[in-house]
């Protein structure tokens, strides 16, 4: 639980203590890729690509195997098999139980467990969970986001730590969490028609250090102006770079001016209704909203017709003449 939570936040008969209490926490950094001797060495490897393999239990197989020599060469430890992976930004809150012994990298925390002494590794790889829609501060009463995505586990808690008169936070999400339906569609219904959501931002792609994909800010406030949700689409507009893209100065100012102007602007934000909302089913994907359709010029047929037309007289005529000069050579 948090280091700065108030004692007399504790429900009655409870106790509470930090999880590396109850189970040895570890990490690691990955290998250096310019040593090719560290790498493909039948150490299973677990990192990003393996996000999806998550939330299903065991986990058996990872896409990258790491070497002795990697491990030797890097603070990346080999942990036993039975030991809890759990993602720190590939999907936060997935989490695994590693089949055989594997390695991990800096995005994932291992913890191993003692099943004889203090916490077994299956309570903590459900921990949380089963018991949330009786979460005693009321963080999921909107409803219980799916184990397999812990977005709105994250949003639902940090709105219920808002003040209550001047509360505000933003957050930044994938895109999923803008349309995803079941559990999450609800609490996104929810939040919408607490009037508590201000605005959606959309990010380029490529804009974050270990991803590709493009990124969403969510802006939430306890008390709003009016009952609108501004869209920001800013996915169009950044630097590009080789490995990674960059908003620029005038990128970051005009998104900062437009949330502060608070209106509808061509093909770049839609300050939309509480009735435009609900008729997209409270779907929030941005293109839902603002059009960025850019509309083609509009082809003349006749004009091209005529040139073509001029091409072919054209073009009989450097056919007369080459014939003339293949005459005057010899060539028939």
């Amino acid at each position: 639980m948090a280091r700065n939570l108030d004692i007399h936040q504790i429900p009655d008969g409870w106790s509470y203590g930090l999880l590396d209490n109850y189970a040895i926490r570890c990490s690691g950094h990955t290998p250096s890729k310019s040593f090719p001797e560290y790498w493909n060495g039948g150490i299973k490897w677990v990192s990003l690509t393996d996000s999806f393999r998550l939330d299903k239990g065991l986990i058996n197989k990872t896409d990258k195997e790491i070497s002795l020599l990697g491990i030797e060469n890097s603070s990346a430890q080999i942990h036993p098999a039975g030991t809890v992976v759990m993602s720190r930004d590939a999907g936060v809150g997935k989490s695994a139980i590693m089949a055989k012994p594997m390695a991990v990298s800096q995005h994932f925390i291992a913890w191993k467990c003692d099943s004889n002494k203090k916490t077994h590794n299956w309570y903590l790889y459900n921990l949380g969970h089963e018991n949330a829609a009786d979460d005693h501060f009321g963080r999921f009463r909107r409803g219980v986001p799916p184990k397999t995505k812990g977005d709105y586990a994250f949003i639902s808690h940090m709105i219920e730590t808002l003040k209550p008169a001047s509360g505000r936070m933003g957050v930044v999400v994938p895109h999923g969490v803008l349309f995803r339906a079941s559990s999450e569609g609800k609490i996104r219904k929810q939040l919408i028609e607490e009037n508590l959501l201000d605005t959606v931002i959309g990010l380029p792609e490529k804009l974050f250090f270990g991803t590709g994909i493009p990124a969403a800010i969510l802006l939430f406030k306890k008390q709003k102006s009016d009952s609108k949700v501004l869209f920001i689409d800013a996915s169009r507009e950044f630097k590009s770079g080789k490995n990674q893209n960059v908003l620029t100065t005038e990128n970051i100012h005009k998104i900062v001016d437009t949330y502060k102007a608070r209106e509808t602007t061509d093909k770049y934000s839609y300050l939309a209704t509480m009735k435009e909302i609900s008729e997209n089913d409270y779907n929030l994907n941005i293109p839902r909203y603002v059009d960025t359709f850019e509309e083609e010029a509009e082809i003349d047929l006749m004009a091209v017709r005529g040139q073509r037309l001029a091409l072919q007289t054209e073009l009989a005529e450097l056919e007369t003449e080459m014939a003339g000069y293949l005459e005057e050579l010899g060539y028939e």
